[in-house]
């Protein structure tokens, strides 16, 4: 996979716009997904608060997809 894009280090996750959450899910191979992301709004703040629930609601009905975008969110989580 390619580098990541080094806005996702030099900013905290929770500060993220919703373009770079759907950078993100390009990046994270979810760019089915990003369009839901930016049509319901989902910027850093709450993307660092959705649960798999959340995910589910809005339209990402795979599971493996669900526990992937959590995983991969979830390691720009401060410990």
């Amino acid at each position: 996979s390619s580098p990541e894009p080094t806005f996702f280090h030099r900013k905290p996750l929770r500060e993220w716009t919703v373009l770079q959450v759907q950078k993100f899910l390009k990046h994270a191979g979810m760019e089915a997904h990003a369009a839901a992301f930016v049509e319901k709004k989902i910027d850093g703040a709450f993307f660092a608060k959705m649960t798999d629930k959340d995910l589910r609601d809005l339209g990402v009905s795979v599971l493996a997809h669900r526990k992937k975008i959590l995983k991969d969110r979830d390691a720009f989580l401060p410990e």
